[in-house]
């Protein structure tokens, strides 16, 4: 069960196995603490540390929201840190064959997740709307030849290799955002652009949206796990050490699958609507109800099937470092 929580003068608390929710207006709501895999609290509220310490212990994520209603703050035990600085030895330590190999690898999931999803996308369409599931075919056929001439870079040049496959990665971005103006109504105004600070329509804003809590799932199986998530291979700023760029680069193979299929079955299925969002500063941006809906369904999708992927992904990195 996932639990959002955006208002003003609410009080939590707990009794025995029972989260209580005591809103403004004097009305209460109760919640089994064994059936929670999240909660998300926004707006002000006055929550006990007990209640913290607790949601902690049973592994139950909890989120603070900020003022627009994204996820902020992210509450984990204090006993991960440790198993986090002890692994970034070892990932400080691969020699450039094994960090380009880490590089290909990030790139060709990314690129390969965009061709793989369209190709789903055109097998719905192509009985109800022929033409356009040609031209997401014809899309998705351009970008696979991306994925086969990234397989042939070879630059003994770290630095040099890593442009040379995220050029190719941006290349397949591009295309496949386009794509998507042949799958999402006329009625949601996109543009076939990725756009953001801020999304000019509800699509964008929902995905960016939804990349925020992707990669608090990924950031979140790290330091489970013991690695630190601050260092990366195809992300990487030698300057700059405050960024997740492990994070990024995980997150790279299931923004399209995990996030913008979830999102785009939502516009079908209309269950997200403009009624969902509001528009400021040339932006649109989701409101409460908007959020609620993406990060519902985002958790449903997490738990139904992405949650052991990742954890996956996760154990395999670890062997690289073993």
């Amino acid at each position: 069960m996932f639990l959002y929580l955006n208002e003003y003068g609410y009080r939590l608390s707990k009794n025995r196995d029972t989260l209580e929710i005591e809103h403004s207006d004097g009305s209460k709501e109760n919640y089994s603490l064994n059936g929670l895999s999240a909660v998300y609290l926004g707006g002000e509220a006055r929550i006990s540390k007990a209640i913290i310490i607790e949601l902690t212990k049973r592994n139950i994520d909890t989120v603070l929201l900020s003022k627009s209603g994204k996820p902020m703050v992210y509450v984990y035990p204090s006993w991960i840190k440790p198993k986090a600085l002890r692994m970034l030895e070892k990932q400080m330590k691969f020699d450039r064959n094994t960090e380009k190999t880490m590089i290909e690898k990030f790139v060709t999931r990314a690129i390969k997740s965009k061709y793989h999803i369209l190709g789903g996308l055109y097998r719905s369409r192509k009985r109800s709307n022929k033409e356009n599931a040609m031209k997401i075919m014809r899309y998705r056929d351009r970008i696979r030849e991306i994925y086969k001439k990234s397989n042939l870079v070879k630059c003994k040049n770290l630095e040099e290799f890593r442009n040379k496959l995220r050029g190719f990665e941006g290349i397949s971005a591009k295309l496949y955002f386009e794509s998507l103006k042949y799958v999402i109504p006329d009625e949601f105004n996109y543009k076939g652009l990725r756009t953001r600070r801020p999304p000019e329509d509800l699509f964008n804003s929902a995905i960016s949206y939804g990349y925020a809590h992707l990669k608090y799932f990924i950031e979140k199986a790290f330091l489970l796990k013991g690695i630190n998530p601050y260092y990366g291979y195809l992300h990487r700023q030698e300057n700059d050490k405050n960024k997740q760029y492990l994070v990024f680069d995980m997150m790279e193979g299931y923004r399209h699958t995990f996030v913008d299929k979830t999102v785009i079955n939502l516009i079908i299925r209309r269950r997200l609507s403009h009624e969902n969002a509001f528009s400021k500063n040339s932006g649109m941006f989701l409101n409460k109800r908007g959020r609620e809906t993406v990060s519902s369904a985002i958790y449903k999708s997490y738990f139904g099937k992405f949650r052991k992927s990742i954890y996956d992904d996760v154990e395999n990195l670890i062997k690289t470092y073993q």
